[in-house]
């Protein structure tokens, strides 16, 4: 089942928290997802499959992993 992009910002939105701008697109499998606060950006990637586990089984290692990379792209913004 495909996932839409709506979906790719509320479950990224609801990591990272308000006051950050998010846009998502999907490009040849791989979602790219955008932050952006205070005039500072910061991107992330995502294959679709991964996404798509992540959705529908979301085990603790998919878990773990995406919230890793949405660490990583927060850390940039500071």
């Amino acid at each position: 089942m495909a996932i839409s992009k709506e979906e790719v910002i509320r479950a990224v939105a609801a990591k990272v928290g308000p006051g950050i701008t998010l846009e998502a697109k999907l490009e040849k499998g791989i979602w790219r997802i955008t932050l952006t606060k205070e005039g500072k950006t910061a991107s992330l990637e995502f294959k679709r499959g991964f996404l798509d586990d992540y959705f529908d089984e979301g085990e603790y290692q998919q878990e773990i992993a995406f919230e890793t990379r949405i660490n990583k792209a927060l850390k940039e913004l500071k």
